[in-house]
């Protein structure tokens, strides 16, 4: 015999139908058969409908919750609240004499400018010089770019010096201004300085540190 069978799923109850077809045979009359001999036929499951009856198909698969929360409540944004042209001001710096610092600290990118000041007045050139540090934490990555004017005006879009080290430290060392010789002139600036974000957490807990150095 041929088995054919058919399952469907109503919305009352799970049924399977099995049904047979004599197939020819020159058995003699009385001969064990498949069904005589035990073998369970098997059924095929199908998405038809049995006497008009609806069918409701399983998937197998589970709906997905789609609550609010599953996605997860979006990182804070890392970008700076500021901008070049209203940069937060940090008190000037000589940049030939002693070694003036001045410190700053944030969560996220920044935008701050500070006056380096020209105050040897010797007949003997100096330099105006600062150095600029950025400290991150070990979750975090800053980097940092400083913008050093050619005349008494803010610099806001070609950088003189970078530092895009993947540390926790980014230091930028600048320098403009007279020779060996005085130049009669006052070459005091305002150096604009960009902490820029990266990667990482930006965040209360997890601050940069900022040390500018005047004359070093």
């Amino acid at each position: 015999m041929v088995a054919v069978g058919a399952c469907a799923l109503t919305v009352t109850a799970w049924a399977c139908a099995v049904g047979y077809t004599e197939a020819p045979t020159d058995e003699p009359f009385g001969t064990a058969t498949e069904a005589d001999s035990g073998k369970v036929p098997t059924a095929t499951p199908t998405a038809s409908t049995d006497a008009g009856q609806i069918v409701i198909v399983d998937s197998g698969v589970e709906p997905k919750d789609a609550g609010a929360g599953d996605s997860g409540a979006p990182p804070p944004s890392c970008k700076a609240t500021n901008t070049c042209m209203v940069a937060t001001t940090l008190a000037a710096v000589s940049g030939d004499t002693g070694s003036t610092i001045r410190n700053a600290t944030g969560e996220k990118s920044e935008w701050l400018v500070v006056r380096i000041t020209e105050d040897d007045n010797s007949v003997i050139g100096a330099k105006l010089r600062a150095k600029v540090e950025l400290t991150s934490t070990p979750s975090s990555n800053y980097d940092l770019f400083v913008y050093v004017p050619g005349s008494d005006k803010r610099e806001c879009t070609s950088v003189t010096k970078s530092s895009t080290s993947t540390g926790t430290t980014d230091t930028v060392s600048v320098d403009w201004g007279e020779g060996s010789v005085a130049n009669g002139g006052d070459d005091s600036r305002p150096i604009t300085i960009e902490v820029r974000h990266v990667s990482g957490l930006c965040d209360a807990s997890h601050k940069w540190t900022l040390k500018v150095t005047g004359n070093n």
